[in-house]
């Protein structure tokens, strides 16, 4: 597992405990800057890839801001479409909003194949662009072996976000790879992409054999 090679300068909280979901939550570093914005009145912006009608992450969130963040959720492959109506509707409620797009690396509009299946896809500065967005202040992403391409592809050093969280899910990277195991050098030069472009390694975490957050 790869250790951290910076420390959080400000408060350090874990969204959720690993006693109340299995793979545990999300530590973010200056979650108390998320609610000072949302109390002055400034945007507050999150994305967040991948949910399988999961937004326990999107409402800790929301509980600690009094509901000032706007948080975009992006997961196309969710079904049946009633249910996903339904779900859609909830949690515009909670000021989080769902978009049936998927996320890659590569900017521009393009398709991309998912379990067999096409969907619409965006890359990361081209959604931003679409949204009115110049930075944000949350990238959180859980899209199960697709987390490859993002790592691999994305010109972070284009982009304005305050915090990168994710999971790495080794054996579904091989899956999705043709068997191309996901290997600790892959894992280095992802990390190494990210601090070239100003971000800071502050914490990692295994989160089951094969795993790692």
């Amino acid at each position: 597992m790869i250790q951290p090679s910076s420390f959080c300068p400000a408060d350090l909280i874990k969204t959720t405990s690993v006693s109340v979901q299995f793979d545990g939550g999300k530590w973010m570093c200056g979650a108390s800057r998320l609610v000072g914005k949302a109390k002055a009145g400034i945007d507050c912006v999150v994305y967040s890839l991948g949910s399988q009608f999961d937004v326990s992450f999107e409402q800790k969130i929301q509980n600690m801001t009094g509901f000032g963040c706007k948080i975009h959720v992006y997961d196309p492959t969710m079904k049946p479409p009633e249910r996903v109506k339904e779900f859609s509707e909830n949690i515009a409620k909670e000021n989080i909003f769902l978009h049936e797009v998927a996320v890659k690396g590569t900017e521009g509009h393009s398709d991309i194949s998912i379990d067999g299946e096409i969907y619409k896809a965006m890359g990361l500065k081209t959604i931003l662009e679409t949204n009115g967005h110049i930075c944000i202040d949350v990238l959180k992403f859980d899209v199960e072996g697709a987390e490859y391409d993002i790592l691999e592809e994305t010109d972070w050093e284009r982009l304005c976000i305050g915090m990168v969280l994710f999971e790495m899910h080794g054996g579904i990277m091989k899956r999705i790879r043709g068997g191309a195991e996901y290997t600790v050098v892959d894992s280095i030069r992802h990390i190494k992409r990210l601090e070239k472009a100003g971000f800071h390694h502050y914490k990692t975490e295994q989160v089951w054999v094969g795993g790692i957050a």
